[in-house]
């Protein structure tokens, strides 16, 4: 059953144009696993530094950054296989951003 009301389809290409089953996903797939190997790398450093008693939060915000990158990732997985899904589309979007804008305030307090 078709839906006729919003989310309606965007009129321009997203973020990395529109996926497809057999080019996105074996470099989905690797992008993937570096954010998981990342994100778990990240939280063991915030574990053992705070373990140490110094909590040093940068490790806990690129920690977040990854699990926003694996949202996306896996939500552009998910696209590759139903381009037609509107929400699907417009989640991997929004998880896009969100791993930016906490890239943008890591890149701040070091600056």
């Amino acid at each position: 059953m078709a839906s006729h009301g919003p989310p309606y389809p965007p009129t321009a290409a997203g973020l990395g144009g529109l996926p497809t089953t057999t080019l996105d996903d074996p470099i989905i797939a690797v992008f993937l696993f570096l954010f998981i190997v990342a994100a778990a790398t990240h939280m063991t450093i915030f574990q053992v530094n705070r373990r140490r008693g110094k909590k040093f939060l940068m490790s806990a915000m690129t920690f977040g950054f990854c699990m926003a990158r694996i949202a996306a990732t896996c939500l552009r997985l998910g696209l590759s296989t139903h381009p037609t899904n509107i929400s699907l589309a417009i989640a991997a979007q929004v998880f896009v951003a969100a791993g930016v804008v906490i890239l943008f305030i890591v890149n701040l307090i070091f600056a």
